[in-house]
């Protein structure tokens, strides 16, 4: 199996593999919320792609820890419909709550 640079994370290839490592992680981590802050978007409709850029508030992992991260989604239109094909994410620096 092969993991991000510096991570315990696997690389997801498909849908059914990220929900699959989604479900454990929520299992394994119960107190786990993220809440969306703020979301923005910028659309090309002409060429087809979009960047979706989110403020996230992460709490519950590791247990006592609150932290803000950015993840920033990128889209294209095939075929009459998007899909996610690059998610970035940047973890925040948190304290206890």
């Amino acid at each position: 199996m092969k993991y991000l640079p510096h991570s315990s994370t696997p690389y997801i290839n498909s849908l059914e593999e990220y929900l699959k490592n989604y479900d454990k992680f929520t299992k394994d981590n119960p107190d786990y919320y993220c809440e969306a802050l703020s979301i923005s978007a910028s659309v090309n409709e002409k060429n087809g792609t979009a960047t979706v850029w989110c403020l996230l508030r992460v709490t519950g992992h590791p247990c006592t820890l609150q932290r803000e991260n950015v993840t920033v989604v990128n889209f294209k239109r095939k075929v009459g419909r998007w899909m996610a094909y690059k998610q970035t994410g940047m973890r925040g620096f948190g304290g206890l709550v």
